[in-house]
C-alpha cells in the first residue's frame, strides 16, 4: 500500500511539474526565450496593422483577400489561442490586431507578413548556358530577353542565379498554339505542359510537411546553428527522387518568394525529402520556426502591403476591468467556501485540487503562448465550478456507499470505482465535441476546442487520482478516520415522469417563442460587430483625453453602443501615457449597415469629439483672380504637429513639390498657434494644373512634398475611417454551427457504444439543442428588452460552445444511474426511472449550484458595464439552470417516448427514415450558411424531421398511460426475436 501511494504521489509531481516548471526552465532558461502569460488586447492592448493585398491579372480580388485572412490567421496564431484578431477593413485591406506584443515581436510578425510564401525547386542552368546568357545579356542591353526556358532570379545574397523554367516555356508554345486556333497543337501543347509540370515544377503544394532543428553542417553547436527540414506528399516522393537523380552534382536553387535563399549541390538522389539551410546567414532558432510557419501556410495570392500600423490601448477601460476582476475573486471564493460547507475536509481536498488544476491548466496556457482575455480568465474560473463537478460525484458515491454498511476504506474505493464510470462518459461525450471543434474549426474555435480538452483532461487527473492519493495516504497514515459530510437535505418522493405533459409543454413553449423572436430580430439589433462589420474611426486629439470624457461625449450624442479603445498617440511624452485611462489618439467603432450609414456615423463621432480634434492639416483659402501671365494666386494654412517645426523646414519641404517649385512669391509664415499643432501661412502664384481641380492638386502635392519628409507631420484629425468587415468571425460562426452538429452525431454514437442503446444518444441530442435554443430566446429577450447587453459575439459564441459540453452532464448522471438500476430489462419504465432521479438529484443540485454561483457572481458584477464577461455570464446562467431543470423533467419523457417513436419511424421504412435525417442535417448546414430565401430553404428542410417528431410527441402526451405502451413494444420485440 505504501509503495502504491508513493508512486501515485511522484505520477503527480511529474504531471504538475511537466506542465509548470520544466517547460519555463527549457524556453526560459535554456532557450532564453520570454515565457510568460500573455494578456488579450482587453487587457493590456497591442498593436492594430492594416495591409493591403491588391488582386493581379486574372485573380478575383475577393478570392485574394479571404485567402490572405486565412494565411494570415495561421502565420501569426497556429494554435488559435492567441487572440488574434482579423478583418477586412475594405475591398482589398485587412487588418491584424496581435494583443500585447512587444516591438521585437511586431517586427518579427511584420517580417513573416512581407514574405508572399511561394516555394519552387529550380535546377540552376549550367555554367556555359549563364555564360552565354551573361554575354547576350550584356551585349543586348535594354532589349534583352532571356532564351526560351530560362529566367533570371535574384538572390537573398544580392546576385542573380540563372534558372532552368522550361514549364514557362510550355505555357508560351501553349498560349501560341491557342493563338493559331489549330486543335492538334492546342491538345499536344496541353499535354507537353502537364508532362513537364508533372516532371519539373515542385512547389510548397508538394509538401508534406515541414519541421526544423539543429543543423548537422557546422559542429559544435549554437544559436545560430538551424535548419528546417521537408518531406514531399507521398504521391510525389517517387518523382521527386527521379527530378534530383536527373540533376547529380548540379545546384538546386530553393526559391522562396521568388527570390533564390540558398543553392546546394545535388550529391545524391533525395528520396522525397531535403532540407533548407543559409550557410551565409545561419538560421536561429527563431528564424527557422517562422520559415516553418510560413512554408506550412501556404502562399498568399498577393503579397500584403502595409498601410499603417500603431499601438493599442486596452480595449476594457479600468472600471470593467475592475469589477471583471471583483467577480473573478468572488466566484472563485464561493466555490472554495461551497465545497467546504458540503464537504468539510473532503472540501478542502477538493480545492486543492482545484488550485493545481488551474496551475496545470495556465502551465499548459503558457506553453501554447495563449493570451488570456477577461472573458479567457471568467472561463477559467466557470471551468474551475465544473471541476468540482467530479468532486461532487465522487464524495456523493462514498456517502452512499457508507450508508450501505462498507468501511471507509471500501466506501472510497468503491465510491471512485463506481463514480469514474459516470466522470469518464460525461467528460468524453464533451471531449468528443472538443475533438470535433478542433478538427472543422480554425483560428479561435481551435484554440477553444484545444482549451476546453485540455481542461477536462487535467480536471478527471486532478479530481479522480491526485484526491485519490491524498486519500489513501490519508488512510494509510491513520490522519483520515471518518469522512464527514452536510447532510442531505430528505426530498420528499416525487412522479418526475407525470409531470411530463407539463414540462414538454412549457418547453415547446418557450423554444417556439424564444426562436421566432430571436429570428425576427434584425441582424444589426442581436450580432454584435465582429458579425455585422461596421465603420472604424482613428482620431487624433491635441491633448491628452481620458476614456471615460470620450464615451461620456458620445454617449451625449446618441452613440452609446460604440467601441472606444486608445492608441498611442503622438509627441515625446506618448511612452509614458497610460492607456488603460487616457490617450491623444483613439479609435472609435460602430456597427454601420452601408457606407452612407458609415459616413453619418463618422460625421455623428467628428461632431461629439469636436472640441478635442487636431486641425484639418491644410485649411484651404480662396484663390485670387489670374493675372496677366496666368498665374493664379493660393494661399492655405498648414498644421504640423511636430514639435519644434520650422518655417525653414516647411519652405524646404514644399520647394519639392512639382507644383510650388517653380512658383513665383512662395511663402511661408508663421500663422496662430493651435492646440497641438503649429500653424504656418502657405501662399504663392503657381500656375494652374490644367484641366485638374486646382485645390485638390494642391492638396495632394503639399501633403506628399511635407509627407516626404520625415522631419514634419501633417495634422490629421480622422487619421483613417474606413469599414471593417466581420472577418473571420462568420466563418467561426458557421464552423462552430457545423461542429455542433457533427459532435453530436458522435455524441449519440458513443452514447450508442456505452449504453448499448440509440435511445439514450438521442435523448442526449435533444437536451442540447433543448437547452441551446431556450437559452438562446432568454439571450434575444434579455438583450431586446436591455435586461443585459448580450449581442452574439465570439466570447457569447464560445460561452454557447460551453453550454453544449456541460449540457449533458447532469443528464448523463442521471443515464448511469439508470443503467445500473435496469438490471436485466431492455427499456425503464417511470417508476424505475423516477427513482433514479431521485437517487441523483441531491448531488445533482449541488453540482448545479458550484457552476451556477460562479456564473451568477460573473454576471452580477458585470451587470449594465461595458464587459463581454456581462454576455458570456448571461448565457452560462440561463444555461445551467436549464440544464438542470431538462436533466430532471425533459430527459426523463424521452426516455419513455423514444422508443415508441421509433417504431413509428421505423414504419416509414429506411430510405424515408435516412432521407428526413439527411434533410435536417443539410437544411441546418444551408440556415446557418445562407442568408434571406436560402436560409428560410434551409430552415424548412431542417424543420421536417423535428415536426415529424413533435406530432407523435403530441398524441404520446395524450396517453394516459406510457408504460403501457414500453411493456407491449417489449412484448412485440420478444415475439420478433422468437419468431
Amino acid at each position: 500500500m505504501q509503495a502504491t501511494t508513493s508512486k501515485r504521489f511522484l505520477v503527480t509531481l511529474a504531471v504538475l511539474l511537466g506542465t509548470t516548471v520544466i517547460p519555463w526552465l527549457f524556453y526560459a532558461k535554456l532557450q532564453n526565450q520570454d515565457y510568460g502569460l500573455n494578456f488579450g488586447l482587453d487587457l493590456r492592448g497591442g498593436a492594430s496593422i492594416t495591409y493591403r493585398v491588391q488582386a493581379t491579372g486574372e485573380q478575383d480580388q475577393a478570392t485574394v483577400l479571404k485567402d490572405a485572412i486565412r494565411v494570415t490567421q495561421f502565420r501569426v496564431d497556429k494554435f488559435g489561442v492567441s487572440e488574434v484578431n482579423i478583418f477586412e477593413s475594405g475591398s482589398n485591406q485587412f487588418t491584424v490586431e496581435l494583443p500585447g506584443r512587444g516591438k521585437e515581436e511586431i517586427d518579427r510578425i511584420k517580417n513573416i507578413m512581407s514574405k508572399v510564401g511561394s516555394l519552387e525547386f529550380r535546377i540552376v542552368a549550367k555554367p556555359e548556358v549563364v555564360s552565354a546568357e551573361t554575354a547576350k545579356r550584356e551585349r543586348e542591353k535594354e532589349a534583352y530577353a532571356p532564351s526560351k526556358g530560362f529566367r533570371w532570379y535574384p538572390s537573398d545574397e544580392g546576385r542573380e542565379y540563372l534558372l532552368e523554367v522550361p514549364d514557362l516555356a510550355a505555357r508560351a508554345d501553349l498560349e501560341a498554339a491557342r493563338a493559331s486556333g489549330d486543335a492538334k497543337a492546342i491538345a499536344d501543347a496541353e499535354k507537353q505542359l502537364k508532362d513537364v509540370t508533372d516532371r519539373y515544377v515542385w512547389t510548397g503544394k508538394d509538401l508534406e510537411s515541414v519541421s526544423y532543428g539543429r543543423t548537422s553542417i557546422q559542429e559544435g553547436g549554437g544559436p545560430n546553428d538551424y535548419e528546417v527540414y521537408f518531406s514531399i506528399n507521398p504521391g510525389r516522393k517517387s518523382a521527386f527522387g527521379d527530378f534530383t537523380g536527373e540533376n547529380i552534382e548540379r545546384q538546386m536553387a530553393i526559391v522562396l518568394s521568388d527570390s533564390v535563399h540558398t543553392a546546394p549541390v545535388i550529391h545524391s538522389k533525395l528520396p522525397g525529402q531535403g532540407k533548407i539551410y543559409s550557410s551565409s546567414n545561419p538560421y536561429t532558432q527563431q528564424t527557422a520556426q517562422d520559415l516553418q510557419t510560413v512554408l506550412q501556410s501556404g502562399s498568399l495570392g498577393a503579397k500584403p502591403e502595409e498601410l499603417s500600423s500603431f499601438v493599442l490601448g486596452p480595449g476594457l477601460g479600468e472600471e470593467a476591468v475592475r469589477r471583471g476582476m471583483w467577480a473573478l475573486g468572488v466566484s472563485t471564493l464561493l466555490v472554495v467556501i461551497t465545497m467546504v460547507l458540503y464537504y468539510r475536509g473532503a472540501g478542502w481536498v477538493a480545492n486543492l485540487a482545484v488550485v493545481l488544476n488551474l496551475v496545470m491548466t495556465l502551465g499548459i496556457l503558457m506553453f501554447l503562448g495563449a493570451a488570456l482575455t477577461l472573458p479567457g480568465i471568467a472561463g477559467l474560473v466557470l471551468t474551475l465550478g465544473m471541476a468540482v463537478d467530479a468532486n461532487i460525484l465522487v464524495n456523493e458515491r462514498i456517502r452512499e456507499e457508507k450508508a450501505a454498511g462498507k468501511s471507509l476504506a471500501q466506501a472510497i474505493t468503491a465510491g471512485y470505482d463506481r463514480a469514474w464510470i459516470t466522470i469518464l462518459d460525461s467528460n468524453l461525450t464533451t471531449i468528443l465535441a472538443g475533438l470535433v471543434l478542433f478538427w472543422v474549426g480554425t483560428g479561435p474555435i481551435r484554440g477553444f476546442a484545444l482549451t476546453l480538452m485540455l481542461g477536462l483532461a487535467i480536471s478527471m487527473f486532478t479530481a479522480c487520482y491526485v484526491t485519490r492519493t491524498i486519500f489513501a495516504w490519508g488512510l494509510e497514515k491513520g490522519v483520515l478516520t471518518e469522512f464527514r459530510m452536510a447532510p442531505v437535505m430528505a426530498l420528499p418522493a416525487f412522479r418526475y415522469t407525470s409531470a411530463r405533459s407539463t414540462t414538454i409543454g412549457l418547453s415547446a413553449v418557450l423554444i417556439v417563442l424564444g426562436t421566432a423572436f430571436f429570428a425576427l430580430r434584425g441582424r444589426h439589433e442581436k450580432y454584435d460587430l465582429e458579425f455585422t462589420g461596421g465603420q472604424r474611426v482613428v482620431l487624433s486629439f491635441g491633448e491628452t483625453v481620458s476614456i471615460a470624457e470620450v464615451k461620456s461625449a458620445l454617449e451625449g450624442a446618441g452613440l452609446a453602443e460604440t467601441g472606444v479603445r486608445t492608441i498611442r498617440g503622438r509627441g515625446s511624452d506618448s511612452e509614458h501615457l497610460d492607456l488603460a485611462t487616457g490617450s491623444d489618439s483613439f479609435e472609435i467603432t460602430g456597427r454601420t449597415e452601408d457606407e452612407e450609414s458609415g459616413r453619418a456615423f463618422e460625421a455623428g463621432v467628428r461632431k461629439a469629439l469636436g472640441k478635442h480634434l487636431l486641425p484639418e492639416g491644410i485649411v484651404w483659402r480662396e484663390p485670387g483672380p489670374k493675372d496677366d501671365k496666368g498665374l493664379v494666386p493660393v494661399s492655405a494654412v498648414l498644421h504640423v504637429t511636430t514639435p519644434g517645426a520650422t518655417v525653414e523646414a516647411v519652405r524646404e519641404a514644399l520647394q519639392a513639390s512639382e507644383l510650388l517649385k517653380g512658383a513665383s512669391d512662395l511663402k511661408v509664415e508663421p500663422g496662430e498657434p493651435v492646440k497641438g499643432a503649429a500653424a504656418f501661412v502657405l501662399s504663392a502664384k503657381v500656375t494652374p494644373p490644367g484641366s485638374a481641380d486646382l485645390e485638390a492638386t494642391l492638396r495632394k502635392e503639399v501633403r506628399k512634398s511635407v509627407g516626404a519628409n520625415p522631419a514634419l507631420e501633417i495634422s490629421e484629425p480622422v487619421a483613417q475611417s474606413d469599414f471593417i468587415g466581420p472577418g473571420v468571425a462568420n466563418r467561426l460562426r458557421e464552423q462552430a454551427i457545423l461542429a455542433v452538429i457533427l459532435s453530436t452525431l458522435a455524441q449519440i454514437v458513443y452514447l450508442r457504444f456505452r449504453f448499448r442503446d440509440f435511445t439514450y444518444g438521442f435523448a442526449a441530442a435533444i437536451i442540447v439543442a433543448h437547452n441551446v435554443l431556450i437559452t438562446l430566446g432568454f439571450v434575444a429577450a434579455a438583450d431586446a428588452f436591455g435586461i443585459a447587453h448580450v449581442k452574439i459575439n465570439l466570447p457569447v459564441i464560445a460561452s454557447f460552445l460551453t453550454l453544449i459540453g456541460y449540457s449533458v452532464n447532469d443528464t448523463i448522471v442521471v443515464f448511469d444511474r439508470i443503467r445500473e438500476n435496469l438490471g436485466r430489462r431492455i427499456h425503464p419504465d417511470s417508476a424505475l426511472i423516477d427513482r433514479s432521479i431521485s437517487d441523483t438529484l441531491a448531488r445533482s443540485i449541488r453540482t448545479s449550484v458550484t457552476v451556477f454561483l460562479v456564473a451568477i457572481a460573473l454576471f452580477a458584477f458585470n451587470w449594465g458595464g461595458t464587459s463581454s464577461i456581462e454576455g458570456f455570464s448571461f448565457v452560462m446562467v440561463t444555461g445551467v439552470f436549464t440544464s438542470a431543470y431538462a436533466s430532471v423533467f425533459i430527459s426523463s419523457p424521452l426516455l419513455l417516448f423514444l422508443p415508441v417513436y421509433s417504431r413509428s419511424l421505423k414504419a416509414l421504412g429506411q430510405p424515408v427514415v435516412l432521407g428526413l435525417i439527411a434533410a435536417l442535417f443539410a437544411g441546418l448546414g444551408i440556415a446557418a450558411t445562407q442568408q434571406g430565401a436560402g436560409a428560410v430553404a434551409g430552415g424548412v428542410l431542417a424543420s421536417l424531421l423535428p415536426l415529424h417528431f413533435l406530432y407523435y410527441l403530441a398524441l404520446w402526451l395524450r396517453q394516459p398511460d406510457p408504460d403501457a405502451l414500453l411493456l407491449q413494444l417489449e412484448e412485440q420485440e420478444a415475439s420478433a426475436a422468437v419468431a
